[in-house]
């Protein structure tokens, strides 16, 4: 993230409430290096929507990224969408490439949840000043009870074998490093087409979830800006950036 260098601190606990919280006690605009923010457990986990991420096992990853970027504002999007790319890249090096993304950064793997993303900002003067990338990734879990059970996965589950989580953070590290360079290098477009080659919300039906009500439409592409283009059963185009899209038969 700063010359593709790894992060000088790393902070790692049993338990805590939640890494994001703790990545936002120690946010400074003054922040020199990224800094990692591990735990074996989190108490009061949270998902994009402010929904709960289960994390009371000791068989999952939950980590938090924090670090600083002048990036204007407007790229949030942009960096979303490579969040999921470099954590579903790497997730595949241990699941025998069988992770996709749900747009915007959601990783499914048999169309079941294994990883979910919470990107978080800190904005000032129209700059993202400090950006929080959270992460959750089922790993070792060997199962999942209730209606869980319907929706999420693990990487143990699908491929049978124990995974050490160093393994993985040090591959999550390296490869959100390097696409977050491309997005600094004003490559993303080259980017958007490996995204797009893993993303499985295009070309099909889906759920847009509004205040203002559900809006039934077919997923057409992503532009150059990571935003989802749709067309509703009305035939308008349109380009979302921030709902909640349902896609048929994904968890």
């Amino acid at each position: 993230m700063y010359s593709n260098k790894q992060p000088s601190s790393l902070f790692l606990y049993d338990k805590i409430d939640s890494t994001n919280l703790e990545a936002k006690r120690h946010a400074s605009a003054y922040l020199e290096h990224p800094k990692v923010f591990i735990a074996k457990e989190q108490t009061s986990g949270r998902g994009r929507l402010n929904r709960e991420w289960v994390s009371s096992s000791k068989d999952g990853l939950y980590m938090s990224i924090l670090f600083n970027s002048n990036l204007p504002s407007s790229n949030i999007s942009s960096l979303s969408l490579i969040s999921g790319l470099s954590i579903c890249k790497s997730i595949n090096k241990f699941a025998n490439n069988k992770a996709l993304i749900k747009w915007p950064n959601d990783i499914i793997i048999e169309n079941k949840k294994v990883c979910g993303i919470l990107l978080e900002s800190i904005i000032y003067s129209n700059k993202l000043s400090s950006i929080i990338l959270g992460i959750g990734i089922n790993i070792n879990n060997k199962k999942f009870e209730n209606e869980l059970a319907q929706k999420a996965t693990s990487l143990y589950i699908e491929t049978h074998k124990i995974i050490d989580c160093k393994n993985v953070v040090q591959e999550i590290l390296k490869n959100f490093s390097f696409y977050y360079n491309r997005l600094l290098s004003n490559k993303f477009g080259e980017v958007i087409n490996e995204y797009k080659n893993l993303c499985v919300s295009i070309n099909r039906n889906v759920t847009i979830k509004r205040l203002d009500g559900d809006i039934e439409a077919f997923s057409k592409d992503i532009d150059s800006k990571g935003n989802l283009i749709v067309i509703t059963n009305d035939f308008k185009e349109m380009n979302i950036n921030s709902c909640e899209v349902v896609v048929q038969g994904i968890y």
